[in-house]
């Protein structure tokens, strides 16, 4: 009885994978995303054969007011509004899904994701390791989305129900003949 009860707390083990953690998204210019994370372990006989990063398209509800700025410049007010809410389910249509080899690294691997990604368009990513046999869990949903407009570029992200990160990217004269970016990355 003992043996038996060992085989299968053993097999039970080896078919855990953890999930994916510390995933970052960044601007990867032009039009891309650069995705990091940390590695998982490897069980003993199981390896974990690569990663797959999970990307998908999310729906948003776009709406504009006009309105008079100091009394005097009218403006356009936007409100967008994703229409699957941010939570832990997945989306409801299919992803487009990238894959990259585990490398023998102890801990962050990268993938630079440029097919498919427009600015202006609002996407979730999600990672995962998989085996041969076997898809892990997926990482902490990421809602990423780049806004360009003439002479700067946002990158806006939403990592929690409570937390959204907005970086701004934008361009400035030329100094000393050299073109330069100025970033500024603000926590909302």
């Amino acid at each position: 009885m003992k043996i038996y009860f060992l085989f299968v707390l053993e097999v039970a083990i080896s078919q855990v994978i953890d999930k994916p953690t510390h995933v970052r998204v960044s601007l990867y210019e032009p039009e891309g995303l650069f995705v990091q994370w940390r590695v998982v372990g490897n069980h003993q006989g199981h390896p974990i054969v690569g990663y797959k990063i999970r990307v998908w398209k999310i729906e948003e509800d776009l709406h504009g007011t006009y309105t008079l700025l100091n009394g005097e410049q009218l403006a356009i007010i936007s409100d967008e509004r994703s229409v699957e809410p941010y939570n832990i389910e997945v989306p409801k249509h299919p992803p487009r899904e990238y894959t990259t080899p585990n490398i023998d690294i102890k801990n962050d691997l990268s993938i630079k994701i440029t097919d498919g990604i427009n600015y202006n368009t609002l996407y979730e990513v999600r990672v995962l390791a998989y085996r041969k046999d076997l898809d892990g869990p997926m990482s902490q949903p990421i809602r990423v989305k780049i806004v360009k407009e003439d002479g700067y570029t946002v990158l806006a992200q939403k990592t929690s129900p409570n937390t959204c990160t907005i970086s701004s990217i934008s361009e400035t004269t030329p100094e000393y003949g050299v073109q330069y970016y100025s970033i500024e990355t603000v926590n909302l």
